[in-house]
């Protein structure tokens, strides 16, 4: 490996391609490696059936320590920066593992910094959007100010937050971001490798087994357990993880289990979708790889040797 003090390396692609195996067997060959989270997902320690968190023993930060966190790219950009710096003082070398493709993109680009918003303001909103439903909710805040609503995002949390931006500072989240600074993780390289199935039909296969292998592993005591929590279920951020608001519909008995089932593949499948949009559209320089152990054996071969 090229003595680089403060070398980035990045293992990202859709859900269910092969990434965690792969740093799995990365970090049994190298002791210097130490994983980095990069899913927004894999931060909830009350769910790691459902989200799929490693269990190969690896060494992560930022992962499964949070109940009531509410994830946000900003702050994954500070304590990944945070992780970066103890790796390198360790003389180590991090390997970012993940899905969430506005992460590495802001690993990769930066990020625009907006203003920390109140958390009263937060909650507040959110309750408000409880009550008056997405419609009537932007119909309130936004639209007697004359705003245009496709400004806003159609996501209930991204909603609450665009709202929450707007209130705040008189500005749309596009506006803020067109007017901020631009803060970027300091490094001296980067590699990023990307494990992107030729074959959708293939993930979509593996989707849905990894899926019903969660249910039979335990996701849906895990599902039960949160709402159960207050402290964790009020998060709205936690009920946007695919599969959870179809479980929480099958545990209220709201619909079968085949119909929950059903329902959860296609939420992760559609969530695939957007993931190699993402790919596709917004990452270029990169090393893209069909098989995951096409990808180890060039990191083995290119980056580690």
């Amino acid at each position: 490996m090229p003595n680089t003090s403060r070398r980035v390396l990045v293992l990202t692609g859709p859900t269910s391609s092969g990434k965690t195996s792969v740093a799995c067997a990365l970090s049994q060959v190298s002791d210097r490696l130490v994983v980095v989270n990069a899913d927004s997902k894999q931060v909830y320690r009350e769910l790691p059936v459902l989200t799929s968190q490693a269990s190969c023993g690896m060494l992560y930060g930022y992962l499964s320590v949070f109940d009531d966190f509410v994830p946000s790219v900003a702050s994954w950009m500070r304590d990944c920066a945070a992780c970066l710096q103890s790796i390198w003082a360790q003389k180590g070398v991090p390997l970012i593992v993940g899905g969430t493709p506005m992460y590495v993109y802001s690993l990769m680009h930066g990020i625009s910094l907006l203003p920390s918003l109140p958390d009263s303001l937060v909650q507040d909103l959110s309750m408000e959007l409880d009550a008056l439903g997405p419609s009537g909710f932007l119909e309130r805040f936004v639209g007697k100010a004359g705003r245009d609503l496709s400004e806003f995002s159609c996501d209930s949390y991204k909603m609450v937050r665009d709202v929450a931006y707007f209130l705040y500072t008189g500005k749309t989240i596009q506006e803020l971001y067109r007017e901020s600074s631009v803060y970027k993780i300091p490094y001296d390289s980067i590699d990023v490798i990307s494990v992107v199935p030729s074959d959708r039909e293939s993930l979509y296969f593996k989707i849905n087994k990894r899926f019903l292998e969660a249910v039979n592993s335990g996701a849906i005591d895990e599902v039960a357990s949160v709402i159960e929590n207050e402290a964790v279920y009020k998060n709205r951020a936690v009920t946007t993880i695919c599969g959870f608001r179809e479980i929480a519909s099958y545990l209220r008995s709201e619909i079968t289990f085949e119909r929950m089932v059903a329902m959860s593949q296609q939420s992760i499948r559609n969530y695939a979708k957007r993931q190699l949009t993402w790919f596709r559209n917004k990452f270029s320089g990169i090393k893209v790889f069909n098989q995951p152990q096409d990808a180890e054996r060039y990191i083995l071969r290119e980056i580690l040797s």
